[in-house]
């Protein structure tokens, strides 16, 4: 009996410290409007500081695929997005996407990537923006954000 207590307690621990570090889930935003491709640097002006900043970059892995595996789930185009993600970015990358938006730059339909990320031992405290061509997954531009 004592065992069962044990391993239920230590169970119940674990499960707790899981969900005490930082959440992985990308905001998406379906209608991100019309930009240039200067105006992208600034797409993530005004939008809440993600949950994975300040995070060890050790932990950027497990917080990448956890967030797109979420936004997977959630079907449609989002599930189309993360397909891009997948295949774009490294899986051991030291960044973590955490703002998405469906947009038009210089006129053409595209995503906006907004993701956090820190340099090699460090902490992710950097952000940077992205802007994919949707239909071809092609980089349009790439800035750092503030």
């Amino acid at each position: 009996m004592k065992r069962v207590v044990l391993v239920c307690a230590l169970l119940i621990m674990v499960a707790f410290l899981a969900s005490c570090g930082p959440k992985a889930r990308i905001t998406f935003n379906p209608d991100g409007g019309s930009l240039e491709t200067s105006e992208v640097a600034d797409a993530l002006r005004g939008l809440d500081v993600p949950a994975a900043a300040g995070a060890s970059v050790d932990q950027a892995a497990d917080l990448r695929n956890r967030s797109i595996a979420d936004l997977r789930s959630r079907g449609g185009d989002e599930a189309e997005l993360a397909d891009l993600l997948t295949t774009q970015f490294p899986a051991d990358t030291r960044s973590v996407p955490y703002y998405a938006a469906e947009a038009i730059v210089d006129g053409s339909p595209a995503w906006i990537i907004g993701e956090v990320w820190g340099p090699e031992n460090g902490t992710m405290d950097k952000y940077r923006v992205w802007a994919f061509d949707r239909e071809t997954g092609a980089v349009i531009v790439t800035a750092a954000a503030n």
